[in-house]
């Protein structure tokens, strides 16, 4: 298994046949006033790509968000149980499975680059990033 795609958002929506309603996504610079700095809500959401051999199954997804140094911050772990299906007609063929991950006031200590370290029943598939940046004042 493994990430095909994370994508930052506002808000967003996944249907039961995988399809995502997305409202302002795509971002991966935030500017913040000061820091700390917290956001009010912020989704990610994350598309796996699957092994006929782990569709049909139970999975553990686990999210970490992970501070500039590379320290894990305890407050955004995140776990979504999920178990994907066969491809429709093929089940010898991969299938994606998509899961929405609805962070509320997540804290940024510092500007920097901060990681979302994602696994799958304890092994890493992937990863997003995301800079937090001081909001330049206006002259």
């Amino acid at each position: 298994m493994q990430v095909e795609f994370a994508l930052f958002c506002d808000a967003a929506g996944v249907s039961p046949d995988g399809l995502i309603d997305i409202l302002r996504g795509g971002f991966d610079v935030v500017n913040a006033a000061g820091f700390p700095a917290k956001l009010g809500r912020m989704l990610l959401v994350v598309r796996l790509l699957c092994e006929p051999t782990e569709c049909g199954q139970d999975h553990l997804f686990q999210s970490q968000m992970l501070d500039p140094r590379g320290n894990p911050v305890p407050t955004t772990e995140m776990e979504i149980r999920f178990c994907p299906p066969h491809y429709p007609g093929n089940p010898a063929r991969r299938n994606r499975m998509t899961l929405r991950l609805d962070h509320w006031g997540l804290e940024f200590s510092e500007a920097g680059d901060y990681r979302f370290r994602f696994l799958v029943d304890g092994e890493q598939v992937g990863e997003a990033g995301i800079e937090m940046k001081l909001k330049p004042k206006l002259v």
